[in-house]
Parts: structure tokens; C-alpha cells; sequence
């Protein structure tokens, strides 16, 4: 009938809605109660569906039949609003079993006696619907008192749980809200229409689920409600795996999470109430931003100490926050890592040594040779000073390894590169240049004062005593060319060239002496032998 319309607009947007929400809520499948939201969603759509054919329907004998079929979706909606908060709670155990089957008893028990209810009377004895109003003159029966306590209870059970989890942060209060006055204008707006519905011409309960599933939609959407879990504050506080001691303000121990006891070794039932300072001794001063690291007794744990005050809104310290680390693995973790860069660091110098070091002789090798002259001739240049360049030959020293053997042979290396180190100063720089070939750098130092260590250099390696496997001792003498660093040379090898034509011209001439290559060099010949 047209002029009943309007009174059927709030059930139609009510089913709207939670058809809505049913279909969202299905298609994200986002939190752990997803699955009973959207049942809820379609038990309060067929609801408020059928209160809009209850309405509408001119012949009472219909409406008598659409107020059964009504119950498909009145009986289960308290049930499953329970089981989406258990969902969500956590409390999974009532949700299958034999205590999922209780929650269904009463509901079903109510189905059945709705469907057999012109038999015994027992949900209603007479519903009279009054012509031309959407409204009728209801007797119920005795099992309606128990459905509406029962769905009652469940609603307000659902709401407490939820509302107890929300509050567990300020973070949720607009969800808390929520979920605490949807259900609050439901409930309240079907219990007025118990009690007075004489003087009603509408059933308002489906328009407290319009509005409570509006507000339900509008905070699944802006506040992900039902997809984030809050956890309880003090849930959280006691599985942490860092130590908490709430203090009072003369920092005496108020209370501690398990891990706080395990750390200092207490019991469950040890006395609230002693001062800090009574458990950790160590820990003399402590201030805010301020960590200490503390031992627990004699071989316990290693801490660190944060503490953080408790003000009240004057600024006035009421309490504190003591946050205890077990930092002995890092601590330890931390020393083996300073040991292992530190053994690393040796390694590489001696890496490093091994690179430019010869392994036979122990004086440098022709790589560092190479780089020591390049940075000598840098200096010299820089600093307007001399630079020479000896280089020395064992003679015969071929003879030695056909005829006394190779080891022989590196032994006679070795004596000659430990000898050479001793002779030299400190700031020169010897070097095995390959094979039975030494150098020498003399930084600054002229020709002549090189020949004259040279000189000397080579006497005393001449009469170095060598033994071969049968004990018999020999002796090994030298051959030396030296070349100093001249303006015109473009590289270090122009250098170690002439110093090389020097120590050829000693070999050519005898062997067992000392050569030296002049610069600028005179018009008969460059080359003068002084040894």
C-alpha cells in the first residue's frame, strides 16, 4: 500500500547496508572474523528484508507467515555478532566443538518451536496485524521470554568482550565506540518496541541496525576495524623479552614482568616493595636518556639499564619506568668481533709484508723496491736532493748452485740478504732484485758518498763465511754498479738502467768491484770503475 512506503524505507536501508558489509567484508577476507561478519551481515539483511514485506503486505495471513520466516534472521544474529568478537578476541575454542554447538541450542530451539508455534503458542499466542498500519497486536508466549533473554545476553556478553579489548589502548577508542552503541541502539530499539509496542506504529529495530551498520561500514573502511587486532597493554608488557620494573618515586619496586624476575633472579612471589638499589647495587646512578650497564651478582648477566619517569600533568615525577637488556651474549659477541678485526688487521699487515717482503732473504722485493724509488725520486725532485742507486751481483753464483747445490745456494742468498740489512742506515733502503741481483736506495746521497758505503758494503760481504753440506766453508764475491738520479731522467727505470750498465761494466771488467755511472758524463766514457 503507498501510503505504508516510508515505513518500509529504514528496513530497506538497513538491508542495503549489511548486504553491504556482508559483500565487502567476503570479498577482503581481512582479520580473523571475517567469516562471521559476513554471515552477521546477511542474517540482519534477511531481518530487515523481511520487515519490509511485513510492512508492505495488505493480507494478514501473509504477514502472520513473513513474521515466521523473519526468525531465519532474528535467532541467529546474537550468535554470530558472539562468535565474530570470540573470533576476533582470540577465544578460538568456541568456535567448533562442543562448545560451538551450545551457543546454536537455544537459537535453533527457537527456530524449531517458531515453525510448530500454531500447535502450542509457546513464541506467540495471537499475532493480530492492524489494518492499514505496519504495526500488530502481539501476544508472545512463554519461550519468547527465553529467546529474548538469551539473545540479550549474548549481545551484551559481545559487547563487554570487545569493548574490554579495545580499551586495552587509546589508539581504539573510535572503534570502541562503535562497537559499543551499534549494538546499544539495536538492543534499544528492539526492547522499546517490546515493551510499547501498542503505542508504536513502526518497528524501530530495523533502523538501529541502519545506523549501527553504517557506522560499522564506515570504521571497516576508515579504521580497518575487525582486520586490526589491539593487544592488551599489560599482555604485551609481560611477553616482553627485555625487563620491566615499575618504580615509585623513592625508586622502590612497585612491580616486574617475568622477565625482570628471570633477569635478577627472583621468584614469582618475591616482596613488592624493596629499593632498587637492594637488587642491583651496581647501579648508583641512572637518569633519563642515560643507559648503565650493571652486573647482576658475582658471574650473573650483563644489563643495560634505560629508565624513564612516570610525571603526572604538572610535571611532578610520580613514579618510573626501568627497562632492563641482557646485553652479556652482545657483550661478548662485541669482544670476539674486536678480537676477530684485530686478528684480521694483523693478517692483512702480515699480508701486506708478505707482498713486498722476499720470502727468502726477508729484505723487500722488487715490487716495493719499484714504489720505494718512484716515491724517493718524487722527494728528491720536491726537495732538491741527491738520490742513488747501487745495484749487486753475486759472481759465480751459478757455479755455486750446479756445484754445491740449490739449497746451498739459497742458503748463501739468505747470509747475503741478512748482512745487507745490517750494513745498510736506516733511512736507505734494501731490496732483492731478482735472482743473485740486489739494490740498494741511498736517499739523499751524492755518487760519491754512495761509493764510498758501497765500498765498504762490498768488503764486508766479500768476506762473509758460507758452508756448504759437508762443512766446508767458501767465500762469494760481489760485483756493484752505481747510478745517481739525473734531471733528465723521465722514469725510475732510466735510473736502474745506468745503474745496471754500471754494474755490467764491473763484471766485464773482472768482476769483484764497484763501478760508477756519472752524470753528467765526462767525454771519454761514462762509466769508471773505482773497486
Amino acid at each position: 500500500m503507498p501510503q505504508l512506503l516510508p515505513y518500509a524505507l529504514p528496513s530497506l536501508l538497513g538491508m542495503l547496508i549489511c548486504l553491504g558489509i556482508a559483500t565487502q567484508v567476503a570479498l577482503r577476507r581481512q582479520g580473523p572474523a571475517w567469516r562471521q561478519l559476513a554471515c552477521l551481515g546477511l542474517a540482519v539483511a534477511w531481518w530487515c528484508g523481511t520487515e519490509i514485506l511485513w510492512v508492505l503486505l495488505p493480507d494478514a495471513d501473509l504477514r502472520r507467515c513473513v513474521a515466521q520466516w523473519q526468525y531465519l534472521g532474528v535467532t541467529p544474529t546474537p550468535v554470530l555478532w558472539l562468535q565474530a568478537v570470540l573470533a576476533y578476541t582470540g577465544r578460538r575454542r568456541w568456535q567448533h566443538g562442543r562448545r560451538a554447538v551450545l551457543l546454536w541450542i537455544i537459537p535453533l530451539a527457537t527456530l524449531l518451536l517458531v515453525a510448530t508455534n500454531p500447535g502450542h503458542g509457546l513464541v506467540w499466542q495471537a499475532i493480530e496485524p492492524i489494518a492499514g498500519q505496519p504495526t500488530a497486536h502481539i501476544v508472545y508466549g512463554q519461550w519468547y521470554a527465553v529467546h529474548a533473554s538469551y539473545s540479550y545476553a549474548l549481545v551484551l556478553l559481545a559487547t563487554t568482550l570487545i569493548v574490554a579489548r579495545f580499551s586495552a589502548s587509546p589508539l581504539y577508542r573510535v572503534p570502541m565506540l562503535i562497537v559499543l552503541l551499534g549494538p546499544l541502539a539495536v538492543v534499544g530499539a528492539n526492547l522499546a518496541y517490546l515493551l510499547w509496542a501498542e503505542r508504536m506504529r513502526l518497528d524501530p529495530t530495523p533502523f538501529g541496525f541502519a545506523l549501527a551498520f553504517a557506522a560499522l561500514s564506515w570504521s571497516v573502511v576508515r579504521h580497518n576495524l575487525f582486520e586490526l587486532v589491539p593487544m592488551a597493554r599489560g599482555l604485551a608488557v609481560e611477553c616482553l623479552q627485555d625487563g620491566v620494573m615499575v618504580l615509585s618515586a623513592d625508586r622502590r619496586v612497585v612491580d616486574l614482568n617475568p622477565a625482570a624476575r628471570q633477569l635478577l633472579g627472583l621468584t614469582v612471589g618475591h616482596r613488592l616493595g624493596r629499593p632498587l638499589q637492594e637488587l642491583l647495587p651496581g647501579l648508583q646512578s641512572l637518569g633519563p636518556a642515560q643507559p648503565t650497564e650493571v652486573s647482576v651478582g658475582a658471574g650473573g648477566p650483563l644489563l643495560e639499564a634505560r629508565i624513564t619517569h612516570v610525571t603526572d600533568g604538572e610535571g611532578r615525577v610520580e613514579g618510573s619506568v626501568l627497562m632492563l637488556r641482557d646485553i652479556t651474549e652482545a657483550r661478548a659477541a662485541r669482544e670476539r668481533l674486536l678480537q676477530a678485526k684485530e686478528h684480521l688487521a694483523q693478517l692483512n699487515q702480515e699480508l701486506e709484508r708478505l707482498a713486498h717482503v722476499d720470502a727468502l732473504t726477508g729484505l723487500a722485493n722488487r715490487r716495493r723496491l719499484m714504489h720505494k724509488l718512484d716515491e724517493e725520486i718524487r722527494h728528491a725532485r720536491e726537495q732538491g736532493r741527491p738520490l742513488t742507486v747501487l745495484l749487486a751481483d753475486l759472481d759465480h753464483f751459478k757455479q755455486v748452485n750446479d756445484r754445491l747445490g740449490h739449497l746451498v745456494g739459497d742458503r748463501v742468498l739468505a747470509l747475503a740478504g741478512r748482512s745487507l740489512a745490517e750494513l745498510v742506515r736506516p733511512e736507505d733502503e734494501p731490496a732483492r732484485y731478482g735472482g743473485e741481483e740486489f739494490a740498494v736506495l741511498f736517499p739523499g746521497t751524492d755518487l760519491q758518498a754512495a761509493a764510498n758505503l758501497a765500498a765498504r758494503m762490498q768488503r764486508e760481504l766479500r768476506e762473509l763465511a758460507h758452508v756448504d753440506d759437508t762443512g766446508a766453508r767458501f767465500t762469494v764475491t760481489w760485483s756493484m754498479g752505481l747510478a745517481t738520479l739525473d734531471a733528465i731522467d723521465a722514469s725510475a727505470q732510466d735510473l736502474l738502467t745506468r745503474a745496471d750498465q754500471a754494474l755490467y761494466h764491473t763484471k766485464h771488467s773482472g768482476r769483484d768491484g764497484l763501478s760508477l755511472y756519472q752524470t753528467p758524463p765526462p767525454p771519454d766514457a761514462p762509466i769508471r770503475r773505482v773497486l
